[in-house]
């Protein structure tokens, strides 16, 4: 492999395993049969803190898409004659 293809795929990857671990963590609302909106949706104190420590890694996850983004960006920038 070259390093243009090791660049794509490892930003591929990092694009890919962002994005799926962003939508994981991304808060999603609850709705109650009254109409009601809630962020939690958990009455258990334990479990809405299991949520929120989960929900405080969504920035890193879009760290992790931007890294691969500038992974692709680099290996579209370089030579394609580079082994």
């Amino acid at each position: 492999m070259t390093l243009i293809q090791i660049l794509n795929l490892t930003g591929l990857a990092c694009i890919t395993i962002g994005s799926i671990l962003a939508a994981i963590a991304s808060p999603s609302p609850k709705y109650g049969p009254d109409g009601s909106v809630t962020l939690a949706g958990e009455p258990n104190l334990e479990k809405r803190i299991a949520i929120h420590r989960w929900q405080k890694n969504f920035k890193n996850f879009l760290y992790l898409v931007a890294l691969g983004a500038v992974l692709q960006a680099i290996a579209t920038a370089l030579p394609t004659g580079m082994p």
